[in-house]
Parts: structure tokens; C-alpha cells; sequence
């Protein structure tokens, strides 16, 4: 969901999943994310197409 749209959706009381702003250039980056957002993620390459072969990771082993 694009940041206009989730804060759209807040606004008007809807709930939203919390998410990284912009991309994240390195595990480091990804596992201090982590850290806020809570698991379960679902990592993104942003060189992939459309989300394809996403994988819903449960714990930092996985990442």
C-alpha cells in the first residue's frame, strides 16, 4: 500500500500493517526494521517482479 493510501486508511480508523519506509539497503537495515515492526515480515526484493516468491519469514532465522 503506497503512503498516501495507508495514511488514507488511518485516518478514516481502518487498520493498517505496520511496514519500512523505503528500501532497505542492508541486513543491518532490515533486521533494525524487524525490530520495530515485529515478525511475522514478508521480505521484498525490490528487483523482483510483483512480489514474486515472497516468503513469509517467523523469526530472524529465516530472514
Amino acid at each position: 500500500m503506497g503512503l498516501k493510501n495507508e495514511a488514507c486508511a488511518a485516518d478514516a480508523g481502518v487498520p493498517v500493517v505496520p511496514g519500512s519506509i523505503g528500501v532497505l539497503a542492508s541486513a543491518v537495515n532490515v533486521l533494525e526494521a524487524v525490530k520495530h515492526i515485529g515478525y511475522p515480515v514478508i521480505p521484498k526484493a525490490t528487483a523482483d517482479g510483483w512480489g514474486i516468491d515472497m516468503v513469509v519469514c517467523d523469526d530472524k532465522a529465516m530472514l
